[in-house]
Order: C-alpha cells, then structure tokens, then sequence
C-alpha cells in the first residue's frame, strides 16, 4: 500500500511550464474557516488506517505525515483538511487500503467545496498578471488554486504580483512551499513531494517531485 500520510493535490498548468495546486475550501471567509489543522489531518488518516489494518503504527504513522506535510500543511484551508480527512475516515476499509482514497477524496472536495472571498480576489489579480505578464491565466483553474489554500497564503502570494514578471513565479513557488518546473506532471501523485516514477507512475510523468 502507498503511504497515505502525504496530501494529495490536484494539479492544473496555468502558464505552461508554471503548475500549481487545487483541491477545495469553504465558501466562508478565512475568520470563520472551520475543518481540521494538518495535526488533525494526520491523526484520522492514521487512526482510520490502523483501524483497517493494525500494523499501521498510528505514532509512526502520525510522525511521517507531519513531517512529510511540514511546509505545506500549515498553508492549506481547514476546510479541505477537514473535508479530505472526514472523506477518508468515511471510507470502508477495503477502500482506505487500496491506496486512491486521498486521491479520490481531494477530486469529491474540488467538486463539493467552493473559494472563499479573497479567493476570488486572488484569481481577479492573478488574471491581471495574466494580461500584464502575457501568460495564460485560467480563471477557473485559478479558483480551484483558492480552494486549497488559506486567505492568509493567497494573501502573501497576492503581494507577488507587485514583482517584476520575471521574479513573479519564483515568489509564489517560495509562498506555496512548492517546486514546479518544466515537464510532464501528469502523474496521479504529482507534487506531492515523492518521485513516484517507475514504482507508480510512467517515467518522465513526476517530474517536479523527481528532479
């Protein structure tokens, strides 16, 4: 079975070589943002596996998940923690132990959840730089950006757009805690700081995770 202790994103290119994540979040703004913190997270995904299978060690298992979610845990909306982790725990166990439960669970978030305000405000600025930078700027590609990640991280991303258009991808990667690059991501588990090549996925298809 595939580790679950690290967070599957959804991923969408918006200016070719440039791919940033997605999932979901709560219509509501950042104040009254409710879910779950990455320590909650970790402990119901842990919990949940040791029920199907005890030879999860839960403090072990605890353990990875925060350490393999240290940078971008703390970023993500409580609400996508909180939906992703009560999908999970939902789940039968036949389910949480082929390895796609995450996986699945983040797809029904994207569709469920929506972008708090400063997250459309986010995507109306990012379509500006989109204009003023000459890049693609999908706004629907935007907001499922918005979904995943708190007001208070789209916030310190939105003072990248103040930057030279040169120095603007290179701020949001450092905001995010993400590493993106050219190639293909087509992987299941793109960007989820693992290089999944040639045990899961195609060569050449994780790329940011595997250079």
């Amino acid at each position: 079975m595939r580790n679950i202790t690290r967070i599957q994103h959804r991923v969408f290119h918006f200016m070719g070589a440039v791919a940033l994540l997605s999932a979901c979040g709560s219509a509501s703004p950042e104040s009254t943002d409710s879910g779950a913190t990455i320590d909650e997270y970790c402990q119901t995904l842990c919990s949940r596996s040791n029920e199907c299978d005890n030879h999860f060690d839960v403090q072990i298992c605890e353990g990875e998940c925060m350490n393999a979610n240290a940078v971008s845990g703390p970023k993500l909306r409580k609400s996508y923690l909180g939906y992703v982790a009560g999908c999970f725990a939902q789940q039968d166990c036949a389910t949480v132990l082929d390895g796609e439960t995450q996986a699945a669970c983040a797809d029904e978030a994207l569709v469920a959840l929506s972008p708090s305000n400063v997250g459309v405000q986010f995507c109306d600025v990012f379509g500006e730089f989109g204009r003023q930078c000459g890049v693609s700027a999908n706004r629907t590609e935007c907001l499922g950006l918005a979904k995943q990640f708190s007001d208070s991280t789209l916030k310190e991303v939105d003072s990248c757009f103040a930057k030279p258009c040169s120095l603007i991808v290179d701020c949001m990667e450092s905001v995010l805690g993400l590493s993106v690059g050219g190639g293909s991501n087509s992987c299941q588990y793109a960007y989820d700081g693992e290089c999944d090549e040639g045990e899961y996925c195609e060569y050449g298809t994780d790329s940011a995770d595997c250079s």
